[in-house]
């Protein structure tokens, strides 16, 4: 009898003392005071378990080896090792770092993503501004960067000092230029250890013609030495924008957008701080016009390789000229050799005459 006296009031105890850690209040909630635990599995540090707690500064959730989240049987998230961290402040994410989030999501580590699956900035729609990042095991395409309407690589100490290297617009590709006119256009210096090979094959050609009388077109062509102009810089600009974040709305922001907007594109300085020789695009239009290209905002250029073959034509007519000329010189030197000899003859011939009439003329004395 003693022994269930003794086993109820253990048992009246441990349900007194959990009343007296676990409540219910009147919306039927239980609580459990701040500083107390409530755990699943093990009640201690070690082994597989599942703690809640609030020290009365921070809610955590204390597990090991890992927590699983799981729908029905289909497991949707899992933790394991690794430190998540979340500011409800900021409503900002952390993932393998105990330091505060300093964006929506912070992680320190790797990021995957599956095959097929897209990575999507801005819009996640075809329109709009967008960067997508995607790979696939199928097709041909690969891993590939989708975006629009162009992708710059930026560089630069400062907002002021800002650079675009690289720029990818439509099917173009820029060097130091925001927004380029052709396949590839580059603002400076290009140094190639190599080749610059261009397609000639006839197969590729029709309505092939030689081309004439390259001497009189060349002759009206001016050559010029000239320095380049610098670009301007941009002046300062403002940019209203809104920013909503949460229920938290921050309206009618000014921005300095100086060197933002339209970033100073210098190139290579070397090619604004030296002389060059050339010609005027304007001037080669009006004799060669298939060598002059306009691009979209109007700007001439010049197909100098292109040149190439009117100065062969115009050397290889020229050496015809020197030919000619030297053929002619060649007859000019033996009709005088001729004539060279035909004096020689009549000087003779009159050096004859002459002694005879001094003979003659001795006689007649």
């Amino acid at each position: 009898m003693k022994k269930y006296i003794s086993l109820f009031i253990l048992f009246f105890e441990t349900i007194t003392n959990c009343y007296a850690q676990l409540t219910i209040n009147s919306n039927n909630d239980a609580v459990l005071p701040v500083g107390k635990s409530y755990w699943i599995g093990s009640a201690t540090n070690s082994g597989n378990r599942l703690r809640l707690n609030h020290d009365g500064s921070y809610a955590y959730i204390d597990y090991e080896p890992e927590l699983i989240f799981r729908k029905n049987t289909t497991e949707i998230f899992r933790m394991s090792g690794n430190i998540f961290k979340f500011s409800q402040t900021s409503s900002r994410l952390a993932i393998g770092t105990s330091d505060n989030p300093v964006a929506t999501l912070h992680v320190n580590g790797e990021t995957y993503l599956p095959s097929g699956k897209s990575y999507w900035i801005a819009s996640r729609s075809d329109e709009g501004i967008r960067l997508r990042l995607h790979c696939t095991t199928s097709g041909t395409q690969g891993a590939y960067i989708d975006f629009y309407p162009k992708l710059q690589f930026r560089s630069g100490a400062t907002s002021s000092q800002e650079f675009y290297p690289l720029t990818l617009l439509n099917s173009y590709v820029g060097i130091n230029k925001t927004a380029p006119t052709c396949a590839l256009d580059i603002n400076g210096v290009a140094k190639v250890n190599g080749a610059i090979v261009l397609t000639s094959d006839m197969k590729v050609k029709e309505d092939i013609k030689e081309l004439r009388n390259t001497l009189n077109s060349l002759q009206s062509l001016q050559a010029f030495t000239y320095r380049l102009k610098k670009p301007a810089m941009p002046k300062s600009s403002k940019m209203q924008m809104n920013i909503t974040f949460n229920s938290d709305s921050l309206s009618n922001i000014t921005i300095d957008t100086i060197g933002k907007n339209t970033p100073p594109v210098f190139g290579d300085s070397v090619i604004f701080n030296r002389q060059h020789i050339g010609f005027i695009a304007q001037s080669v239009k009006e004799v060669y016009p298939e060598l002059v290209y306009e691009d979209e905002t109007g700007i001439l250029s010049i197909d100098y390789i292109s040149l190439i073959p009117i100065l062969v034509e115009g050397i290889k007519e020229l050496n015809n000229k020197i030919s000619s000329i030297e053929q002619n010189n060649k007859s000019t030197r033996k009709e005088n050799e001729q004539l060279k000899a035909e004096i020689q003859t009549i000087n003779e011939q009159l050096t004859k005459l002459q002694k005879q009439l001094n003979q003659c003329c001795s006689k007649l004395k």
